[in-house]
């Protein structure tokens, strides 16, 4: 319902209180394994220390023990009172704990600290942030694109052209930009801009079906309605699709030359890649998504119950029965 999607974008950005940010801890989507060592590399670098940063950390260490009142009103005092140098040098604190995939608590924590700077900071800090977001590419870019967001999002801080810098620069993205910031703007309910973007973005990846299915995900969250007119799309992912129409070199994580000069996709553990495994799981999230919509397509529903009791990857099976009931 509505209802329900506000509550879940409210779990996510926001707390009760729009001014008591809340960060969300479950892992992201991983749209940037590719970059994971980079980025740990990136992580490692020292950051220094200064005033700013053991303010931060001091923060930080109450958010840690769930002092959420007095670090929100401490840090709005201290948002507001930031010169546009410290409040530059906050933003790169929280790019830098940004950066690892699965960051630790404290990293979190400090990043929560400074959501709540900049609330109370206010627009001037944007233009410093769409330096990195919209800029030359590099590892954080999403990172200050998610940071933009959630500011326009938790009190309505220069929305409008936050999502329009998005719409004018969106196609010139890296993948793992591109997916991430389509899970960022999911969130802003009744935006004929966002609408614009994801219907876009689904017309270039129609040939990409993996990329297609991940982004129509994305497009059913923020708005159910004009979602249904994929099912088609997604039941001819389904039941019509082949291994010819999907790429290895697009679904594995890594490829690499064999002995015989032979290109094989590995997985990001190092396995080599189950192109079969990789198919099915694609048409299996098509078919869970439009199930999940429409209930009553009897060739969906046979494949679903076929893939149930059948499938030789139990991780599918497990996949589908944690999703729905068939």
């Amino acid at each position: 319902s509505a209802n329900a999607k506000r509550q879940f974008a409210k779990h996510f950005y926001v707390e009760e209180n729009s001014e008591e940010v809340e960060w969300d801890e479950s892992p992201k989507t991983d749209y940037l394994s590719d970059y994971k060592e980079k980025r740990k590399e990136i992580r490692s670098e020292e950051l220094g220390t200064d005033y700013v940063l053991e303010k931060i950390d001091e923060l930080a260490e109450k958010l840690l023990l769930d002092k959420k009142e007095e670090v929100n009103d401490q840090a709005k005092s201290i948002g507001k009172k930031l010169t546009l140098n410290e409040m530059q040098r906050a933003v790169d604190i929280y790019l830098h704990n940004a950066v690892d995939m699965y960051p630790e608590s404290m990293n979190l924590k400090r990043m929560g600290v400074v959501i709540r700077y900049c609330v109370a900071f206010g627009e001037e800090i944007c233009d410093y942030l769409d330096k990195t977001a919209f800029g030359d590419y590099d590892w954080t870019q999403y990172e200050a694109i998610d940071l933009l967001c959630r500011l326009a999002l938790i009190q309505g801080i220069r929305k409008k052209k936050t999502l329009e810098l998005i719409d004018e620069h969106i196609d010139t993205f890296r993948y793992t930009s591109l997916m991430n910031t389509l899970q960022s703007i999911k969130y802003f309910e009744n935006e004929p801009i966002v609408q614009k973007i994801f219907e876009r973005q689904i017309e270039k990846a129609k040939e990409d079906y993996q990329e297609l299915v991940n982004i129509l995900e994305m497009y059913g969250y923020w708005n159910l309605s004009r979602f249904r007119q994929y099912l088609p799309v997604l039941k001819k992912i389904v039941i019509e699709s082949n291994e010819n129409d999907y790429s290895t070199f697009l679904m594995s994580y890594n490829m690499r030359g064999n002995e015989n000069g032979e290109m094989i996709g590995y997985n990001q553990d190092g396995s080599v890649y189950n192109e079969d495994e990789g198919v099915e799981g694609i048409k299996l999230k098509a078919g869970i998504m439009f199930y999940k919509t429409d209930k009553t397509d009897a060739e969906i529903n046979n494949y679903l119950t076929y893939i149930k009791l059948h499938s030789k990857f139990e991780n599918h099976k497990s996949y589908l029965m944690n999703s729905i009931e068939i």
